[in-house]
């Protein structure tokens, strides 16, 4: 791993925000707001590792061990998709 320090962050749930599994799919939905987020089961994984207790590092390689025939793709996916639920405020940052 680099030494991008966007690995050393700690993602967490952004309060408001659940994991919902309705009849035709998972989303991150925040009842307050009336947002609902189409997430597949590797968001809805990725987004319930975002606890506030590991770093975008460590997430990364929880889930590159658990899929190790495709760790290196892992590796590069995982991190976008925390970017990704920063940007759409499903998760925010805390620095480690």
């Amino acid at each position: 791993m680099t030494s991008n320090p966007f690995l050393k962050s700690v993602p967490r749930h952004t309060e408001g925000y659940i994991l919902e599994e309705l009849d035709d799919g998972l989303y991150l939905s925040h009842a307050q707001e009336g947002m609902m987020i189409t997430v597949n089961e590797t968001g809805a994984l990725i987004w319930g590792l975002c606890d506030g207790k590991r770093t975008v590092g460590e997430i990364s390689k929880i889930l590159s061990e658990t899929y190790k025939d495709d760790a290196a793709a892992v590796q590069k996916e995982v991190p976008r998709m925390i970017f990704d639920f920063v940007q759409l405020k499903v998760v925010n940052l805390k620095e480690k």
